[in-house]
């Protein structure tokens, strides 16, 4: 199956996402002296993190199911091992 560009950058951008909101939530950064507006602009990662985590986990499962899978043949494969 040959992939879209398009949806591997929005891949990609989502995996960004998701690295801000955690470098956001577990950082030591220190925003008290940053005032409000940095402040919400450093708290606006988290659901922007969320959003990225649906997106890739939405991505990732289309193209698992996309996949022809014959049941057999796997099976043979995993009884190979």
């Amino acid at each position: 199956m040959k992939r879209n560009s398009s949806i591997e950058l929005a891949r990609i951008m989502s995996i960004a996402f998701i690295l801000l909101s955690h470098f956001s939530l577990w950082s030591n950064w220190d925003l008290s002296h940053q005032g409000f507006l940095n402040y919400g602009l450093t708290m606006i990662y988290q659901p922007i993190g969320k959003f990225g985590a649906y997106v890739f986990v939405l991505i990732t499962s289309y193209f698992s199911l996309k996949k022809d899978i014959d049941p057999m043949n796997y099976e043979k494969k995993q009884l190979k091992h």
